[in-house]
Order: structure tokens, then C-alpha cells, then sequence
């Protein structure tokens, strides 16, 4: 006999699935009646097969069935031939859901906000990131890349600057968007890099080298005022094995700095 609980889950199941493939025939629908009488044609088989098969493990997700639905209506536009390949597919399946809906951003107008002023990008123009690195006068060490304005994450709506970093990573590696290191000095007559100031990763990477700087000194502090421990009425002297050379690394991290460098995608 099935639990009740097992058979409620059950139907909620069923009905969101139902909602969700409502959802995406809406959408094909949308896609298709966007089409002109005249451009329309029979599919193409060999894009809108692996489309329609692809959409039922990434039903769930709006940004996600948004995408098949407009390549699947896009095997029914002659304007797309040549342009709208089976290809495609494979390239969605390899994107997240926020991949998409860092897309999805990016058509639109983009609003980066810095304290009361706000930078407005037109759909598909170029959105300034930094890459924050630790440097000092021998060695640099990459921290974070691919980091956006703290604005863009809350509006991606997502944990942190990780998650969208990561995406960006991965629509770079599909050769979806691209990455241009520099280029962009300024921007509205501002520093690319006031639009980052009190930026979270970049705050938290200087509290980062801050906490190492402090772990030498209090190991530094250890070493030259070694704790007298008094057991069974005998004194002896603690002491601590430290495998490096403290002096000189409390130098090297006191040397180093925290670095933003300009970049953008589009």
C-alpha cells in the first residue's frame, strides 16, 4: 500500500511537470509566430529532434526551456538556414541555468550600480569584470577571475561572486562570449575599477593577505616569548616547530598587494 505522503508527492509532481511542458509549448508557440508566413517551412529534423529530446531533463528551468524552445522554432525558419544547426543543442546542454540567464542578461540592458550612481550598458554591449591577483615585486598569484560588479550578482540573484565567475568561465570555454583583458581604461570618463569599489571579492582577498599577515606575527610572537608551562611541579619552556622561515614570510606577505585588473565580455 503507497503512503499517502508518497501519493500527494506524487501528484504535486505531476502537476508542476504538466505546468512546466505548458510552459514550454507556450514558448514554441511564441518563438513560432515570430516567424513570417512566408519563411516558414518544415523542420529540420536534425535540429528540432535533439531539441524537443534535450528540453524534457531541462524542463524545470525557464532560462533553460526559453532556449530550446527558440531553437527548435528556429528549425522552422528558412531565415535561420545554414545559421541554426543541430550544433546548438549540444552547446545549451553544456550550459547551467545560470549560464543561460547570464545570457538572457546580457541581451538586455544591463544596470551596474555603485553607491547612488548607476551605469546603464546597452543589450550586447560590453560588461567590465576585473581578475583580482596578489603581487609583490617577485611573484603575482591569480585570486578570483572573471569577477563582476556586486550589482550584477544580486541581480543574477545567486549565493556570490563565485557562481557567476565560474559561468563566465564556462560560456568563454563554448566560445559563447569572450573575454578582452584591458582595452577598456575608462569608462563614463571613470575608472572601469571605481564601478568594483568595496567589491566583495576584492574585499575579501585583502582580508585574506590581512589574516596571513596577522597568523606570522602571532606565530612570530610565539617563537620569541615562549609560554612556561608548569606540570607535576616541573617548569619547562613550550616551544613550536615551524617548518618556514616566519621573518621572512611576514616580510613577503607585508610586501604583497591586492590588484584589480581591467577587463570586459561581450
Amino acid at each position: 500500500m503507497t503512503h499517502p505522503w508518497i501519493r500527494s508527492w506524487n501528484d504535486k509532481r505531476k502537476v508542476k511537470l504538466q505546468y512546466n511542458l505548458d510552459e514550454y509549448k507556450l514558448a514554441l508557440y511564441k518563438n513560432i509566430n515570430q516567424i513570417p508566413n512566408d519563411e516558414m517551412k518544415e523542420p529540420d529534423l536534425s535540429i528540432l529532434g535533439p531539441a524537443l529530446d534535450a528540453t524534457k531533463y531541462y524542463i524545470e528551468d525557464k532560462t533553460m526551456r526559453d532556449l530550446f524552445a527558440h531553437v527548435a522554432a528556429g528549425a522552422m525558419d528558412s531565415r535561420l538556414d545554414g545559421i541554426n544547426r543541430s550544433a546548438f543543442v549540444e552547446f545549451i546542454k553544456q550550459m547551467t541555468p545560470l549560464d543561460a540567464r547570464i545570457l538572457r542578461q546580457m541581451q538586455t540592458e544591463v544596470l551596474i550600480k555603485n553607491g547612488d550612481k548607476t551605469l546603464h550598458i546597452a543589450a550586447g554591449g560590453p560588461i567590465p569584470i576585473i581578475d583580482v591577483s596578489s603581487r609583490d615585486d617577485r611573484s603575482m598569484q591569480i585570486i578570483n577571475e572573471n569577477i563582476v560588479p556586486d550589482s550584477l550578482v544580486d541581480t543574477l540573484k545567486v549565493k556570490g561572486f563565485s557562481e557567476v565567475a565560474s559561468s563566465i568561465d564556462n560560456l568563454s570555454r563554448l566560445s559563447i562570449i569572450e573575454k578582452h583583458i584591458g582595452g577598456l581604461s575608462s569608462w563614463r570618463m571613470k575608472s572601469i575599477t571605481e564601478w568594483f569599489k568595496n567589491n566583495s571579492a576584492v574585499m575579501l582577498a585583502q582580508e585574506n593577505l590581512e589574516k596571513e599577515r596577522e597568523q606570522y606575527r602571532s606565530d612570530i610572537h610565539k617563537r620569541d616569548n615562549r609560554e612556561i608551562v608548569e606540570k607535576d611541579g616541573v617548569k619547562t619552556i613550550k616551544t613550536y616547530a615551524f617548518t618556514e622561515d616566519l621573518d621572512a614570510g611576514l616580510r613577503q606577505a607585508e610586501q604583497r598587494r591586492i590588484v584589480k585588473e581591467n577587463a570586459f565580455i561581450r
